[in-house]
């Protein structure tokens, strides 16, 4: 028998990032810049950070693509920046290795 894997979410980790099948295109989309912290759920998967659900403005957004990831550098700190979305709307999330602060950059939203 095959040993099962330690935690629930591990199956979730073995893929590659769950990029949108279907992308919205973002000019139709209305824009608005954020640059506010917030509170990140992720999962770490070996050498992947995968954003699973965002607390911002007293709601729980649930992430459910990782759309992409890329990072800059600003000095010495290395800073990451995940575009995401949910159901509804595309998010810009950074997050800063100095002080492992997340913020939401930007937000498009269809409404």
């Amino acid at each position: 028998m095959a040993a099962q894997p330690p935690h629930a979410f591990y199956l979730h980790c073995v893929a590659p990032y769950p990029f949108a099948d279907s992308v919205q295109p973002v000019s139709s989309m209305a824009a608005e810049w954020i640059n506010e912290p917030v509170e990140v759920r992720v999962d770490f998967c070996g050498t992947r950070i995968l954003p699973r659900a965002m607390h911002w403005n007293n709601q729980i957004y649930r992430i459910r693509h990782v759309n992409m990831v890329h990072s800059t550098q600003e000095g010495a700190t290395k800073l990451f920046f995940f575009s995401v979305s949910d159901a509804t709307n595309y998010f810009k999330l950074q997050l800063n290795t100095a002080n492992l602060e997340w913020k939401l950059v930007e937000l498009y939203s269809g409404s």
